[in-house]
């Protein structure tokens, strides 16, 4: 899918968003799509609709409906989340005043696969306002600067299987690549610098991680890297090739608390 809608951002970018799930929802989360595609992929949409939950997925500079970076600019995590921060803040400051009885003071993160570094500059940025996080198959940074640099699809993309599911992953697929490799090289170029992991310590929200049991013990060393460096991190290492599929109930349980409305024949 192509995002629902474009805006400007505080640094005067324009950048795709997609909505999912229950658009009047007070609960709001933000989703980091991985390298190599853009965003809007809904794991289990039956399940999203019926959460109370409202997500809100922006394209990374060169992906979907995007600008890419600009000539001359060094791309980069950090900045990418001040902006987002910057329009999330602004966005949430006037709700409060013109509805605050019906909006949520504090939100939830995701980061799926590379979007993870993203996510978690994210939520550096919004502190305090930022109450849970969770983290799917992210790698340490080292490891995510390499696969980066590749051409490899991400496992975590890759690794879907469930038909359905693949069916509305091929659509961001390509949304993705509708400027060529910008939104590619532009992660390549942003990750190669590990200053976004500089301020995890400070991240005080409640993080969730989700990683894939594999013969290469990637997943649990990842884990473990990041269960050192986050101050409240829980890890659940998983048998499942694609945890962001069969996990979703239970990340949508952990960034949502109290939110959930979706009746017992859909558990």
């Amino acid at each position: 899918m192509t995002a629902a809608r474009r805006i400007q951002l505080p640094s005067g970018r324009w950048a795709g968003v997609s909505g999912l799930g229950d658009p009047i929802a007070r609960r709001l989360l933000i989703a980091c799509h991985p390298l190599g595609i853009a965003s809007g992929f809904d794991p289990d949409p039956m399940l999203t609709s019926h959460w109370g939950v409202h997500i809100l997925a922006f394209d990374r500079p060169g992906y979907g409906a995007s600008d890419p970076w600009r000539e001359g600019e060094q791309p980069s995590v950090t900045a990418w989340a001040d902006d987002i921060a910057g329009a999330v803040l602004h966005d949430l400051d006037e709700a409060e005043r013109n509805a605050s009885a019906s909006v949520a003071k504090q939100i939830g993160i995701l980061g799926w696969g590379g979007g993870g570094a993203y996510a978690l500059a994210l939520a550096s940025r919004l502190g305090e306002r930022a109450d849970r996080l969770a983290l799917v198959g992210t790698r340490r940074p080292r490891a995510l600067s390499r696969l980066a640099l590749s051409e490899t699809i991400e496992p975590e993309v890759d690794l879907v299987e469930e038909p359905l599911a693949v069916r509305r992953l091929g659509h961001v697929v390509e949304a993705g690549v509708t400027q060529g490799d910008a939104g590619r090289i532009g992660d390549a170029r942003a990750l190669v610098s590990h200053a976004w992991a500089a301020s995890l310590n400070s991240i005080a929200a409640a993080t969730l991680l989700v990683h894939r049991r594999d013969g290469a013990a990637l997943g649990s060393a990842d884990a473990r890297w990041y269960e050192r460096h986050l101050r409240r991190a829980a890890s659940v290492l998983s048998a499942s090739p694609q945890p962001i599929v069969d996990h979703w109930h239970r990340l949508l349980d952990h960034l949502a608390p109290e939110h959930g409305e979706v009746p017992e024949a859909l558990r």
